[in-house]
């Protein structure tokens, strides 16, 4: 290799290593962004499900003499707030669920949660052996997902959680 050359592919790989940085600080910036949006999305998420617990409050107290509400919860159909049973989960799974990519196969990510704890039988699991078999299985989740999951999944009966660990309810 010539001297020319050589100079040649010292210039190229300087310019690689400025172009490299300043990706890497674009990606932080667009990271930053992602999580405040994220942030903004799930307060957001969190006031609509306080609301509509709120309203159910109060029409449980009227009884029979309470105003229809029928149109408040269908205001909001991009938030599925239903757990594996129909019933609401809760606003913190909806948000972190809805935080993900869109783009993949529907799955409810609720029930492959509950039959994974099934699956560890007496080995019980922790929610970062959640997240880790859900990347494992290219299925996304947010972070906080499988706690949520995870705490509603036992105050419904369906898990027990032991020192930290989750098994299924028998």
């Amino acid at each position: 290799m010539d001297r020319q050359e050589s100079d040649r592919l010292v210039n190229s790989i300087r310019s690689l290593t400025q172009e490299l940085e300043e990706a890497q600080r674009e990606f932080v910036r667009a990271q930053h962004v992602a999580n405040f949006a994220r942030e903004v999305e799930n307060q957001a998420q969190l006031e609509v499900q306080s609301l509509l617990q709120l309203i159910a409050i109060r029409t449980k107290r009227l009884g029979p003499n309470a105003p229809d509400t029928s149109s408040a919860k269908q205001a909001q159909p991009e938030l599925d707030l239903r757990g594996s049973d129909g019933g609401v989960l809760d606003n913190e799974a909806a948000a972190a669920s809805s935080a993900e990519d869109d783009s993949q196969p529907e799955i409810n990510r609720v029930d492959w949660v509950y039959k994974f704890v099934c699956e560890s039988g007496s080995r019980g699991v922790k929610p970062t052996d959640v997240l880790a078999a859900a990347s494992r299985a290219k299925i996304t989740m947010h972070k906080n997902y499988p706690y949520v999951v995870l705490r509603k999944l036992v105050e419904r009966g369906k898990v027990v959680k032991k020192r930290g660990r989750y098994y299924p309810a028998t």
